[in-house]
């Protein structure tokens, strides 16, 4: 969705650069890629100033529906911008209420949030080491999505956190 509104936005721009242009051609599309690109750096800088307005510190129990539906307009751009094609089989046989674990080894650090896509009434609670909570942007948007960060140092430790993603 969100890369349809940037398409249409700039398209409009393309259109508004190229009027009474003698080069309307590249007055076109350097009034479409500029608006285009100007689009994603907005919206990036919006994630940024999201992120840093959470605190770390503050435990999340639910999973925060504005952060939440930033990251489906993120991962829904990301998904059709670099064309991506996901192949799922079995979803009709997950419930659509109640709790349920839902245990996946994922191949790189796309396919958590990828998860998020084919379950958008599940509040899924994810689990991830700790390491990635100081990623740049990403670490505190994970908070805010209800990630739960795990010590695989102490085991003890990361099945409390385990037991807390069940509740």
């Amino acid at each position: 969705m969100l890369i349809k509104i940037f398409t249409l936005l700039s398209l409009i721009s393309g259109i508004g650069a190229a009027i009474g242009s003698s080069l309307w051609p590249l007055a076109f599309i350097g009034g479409f890629v500029g608006c285009f690109f100007g689009l994603i750096v907005l919206t990036f800088l919006v994630v940024w100033i999201m992120s840093e307005l959470v605190d770390l510190k503050v435990p999340q129990e639910r999973m925060d529906p504005v952060y939440r539906r930033v990251m489906y307009l993120i991962i829904d751009f990301i998904v059709t911008f670099m064309r991506i094609h996901i192949h799922t089989e079995g979803l009709e046989k997950t419930p659509k209420e109640g709790r349920y674990l839902l245990v996946c080894n994922h191949l790189n650090d796309v396919d958590p949030p990828l998860l998020m896509k084919f379950f958008p009434q599940q509040e899924i609670a994810f689990i991830s080491k700790r390491e990635n909570s100081s990623m740049f942007v990403v670490g505190k948007l994970m908070h805010k999505i209800l990630c739960q960060l795990i010590n695989r140092e102490n085991d003890r430790e990361a099945l409390k956190t385990i037991l807390k993603c069940v509740d």
